[in-house]
């Protein structure tokens, strides 16, 4: 640290997280595009979300950090159809998430994806 640029002292701040209270604020993703856009009822689909703020966190020193983003789907009435599944990153623009088996024949399911399980 330098008040003048010219004489350096080290740093003797004590870095202490207490992980209990510790709170990582995040934006919502934004998904620009799923392909395919239909997937079949048997389960097993994998639709790839194109989209940005896949890879927003990182570590206090800067560098990325890895979350592993959850995706789950729920019907029309807001059941949900399977347990949520863990998303696959492909890059940090596009995650990989598996459809699950569904009687759905012919209707939508919303598509929602969290960062740690609890927030949708």
């Amino acid at each position: 640290m330098s008040g003048n640029g010219q004489q350096y002292t080290a740093d003797r701040t004590l870095h202490y997280r207490d992980q209990q209270n510790t709170f990582e604020y995040y934006q919502p993703y934004a998904v620009i595009r799923v392909q395919p856009s239909q997937a079949s009822n048997s389960g097993n689909t994998p639709l790839i979300l194109d989209g940005i703020l896949f890879d927003q966190f990182k570590f206090d020193n800067g560098t990325e950090k890895r979350v592993p983003i959850l995706c789950r789907f729920k019907d029309g009435a807001g059941n949900l159809l399977d347990k949520a599944r863990k998303m696959r990153r492909i890059s940090g623009s596009q995650q990989e998430c598996i459809a699950p088996k569904s009687a759905l024949a012919g209707e939508k399911a919303r598509l929602e994806l969290s960062p740690n399980g609890v927030h949708w």
